[in-house]
């Protein structure tokens, strides 16, 4: 009799076939491709929700110092007197904002001398985590490059310029840079309602095209050969006039998804598909890209009676 017919069924060995195996992988790459597309989805909305997080604390920041200073900070000082105070301080409007934002270890190393400056015991080249939204990857570890000075910590936010800074609109129409400093209140400069003046929004660290001039555009504001970095001690504005439409009107209009390569360092830029801000009142939300400029510039400028009521 042949061995094999007495071979018990038991014992004979089953295993996958190269079709059966082939349909397997098949089934398992095809729910992966259907899972991935919301696994990044919901990742890149938590990182959205954390930048607006983050935004929030700006907005919780102004407030608090307006309470303790009954102003709003200035958007810059270059070794300004403070009142009452020996102690002349070197930075701009966020700078004026660390000792409200857990940031007060680094505030203290600031002071050397008569003068508070982040130039002091190399403050400026410490990051500052919650000046870094997880979507912006713009930046080189959390620092970006400024000319020939090294790498500096870096930043994905900005303050509105018009809010923090005079800017006022000529008999002609067209936007002049007055002063830095307003000296008011944020319920006194936004006649226009503190609901509807964008106070913070989102800009990334690093912007290289187009060229950009002054410190609005987002750098150091001692060095203008290289303004297209975002830095919490210098921290650009959006906003500002800065020549022709640059920065103003229509020409003040965000961008979203973008790089390094293909942003404005003018102005407000996301990673996000939609631009994170922060208004007067505190509250935050996501812009879409779709929005009319004429109301972006609306929501910008804080005392020119262009309330809106649109839904944006």
């Amino acid at each position: 009799m042949n061995a094999l017919a007495l071979r018990s069924p038991r014992h004979l060995r089953h295993g996958f076939t190269i079709v059966e195996l082939l349909v397997t992988l098949a089934i398992v790459a095809i729910l992966l491709a259907l899972l991935l597309p919301a696994v990044m989805s919901a990742t890149e909305t938590a990182r959205r929700v954390s930048c607006l997080q983050q935004l929030k604390q700006f907005g919780l920041a102004e407030q608090n110092f307006e309470a303790s200073h009954n102003k709003m900070p200035p958007g810059a000082a270059l070794q300004a007197m403070q009142p009452n105070s020996a102690i002349k301080l070197d930075g701009n409007g966020i700078f004026f904002l660390w000792p409200y934002m857990e940031g007060d270890t680094l505030w203290d190393q600031c002071l050397s001398g008569d003068l508070r400056s982040p130039f002091n015991n190399g403050v400026y080249k410490v990051p500052m985590m919650q000046f870094i939204c997880p979507s912006d990857n713009t930046h080189e570890s959390n620092m970006v490059r400024v000319n020939d000075q090294g790498l500096w910590a870096a930043s994905s936010y900005a303050g509105n310029g018009l809010l923090f800074c005079q800017v006022e609109r000529n008999a002609l129409g067209s936007y002049e840079f007055k002063g830095v400093e307003r000296g008011q209140t944020v319920s006194v400069a936004a006649t226009d309602g503190v609901s509807q003046t964008i106070m913070f929004t989102e800009k990334v660290a690093r912007c290289d095209p187009p060229a950009s001039t002054g410190w609005a555009s987002g750098g150091n504001a001692r060095d203008n050969a290289e303004m297209n970095v975002n830095i919490p001690m210098f921290l650009g504005s959006i906003g500002l006039p800065l020549g022709g439409e640059r920065g103003v009107g229509p020409g003040s209009m965000f961008k979203v998804q973008v790089s390094n390569k293909n942003c404005n360092a003018d102005n407000a830029s996301s990673c996000h598909s939609v631009l994170n801000v922060v208004f007067a009142s505190g509250s935050g939300r996501g812009l879409s890209p779709s929005i009319d400029k004429k109301l972006w510039w609306s929501l910008l400028t804080p005392n020119e009676s262009d309330l809106t009521s649109e839904d944006f």
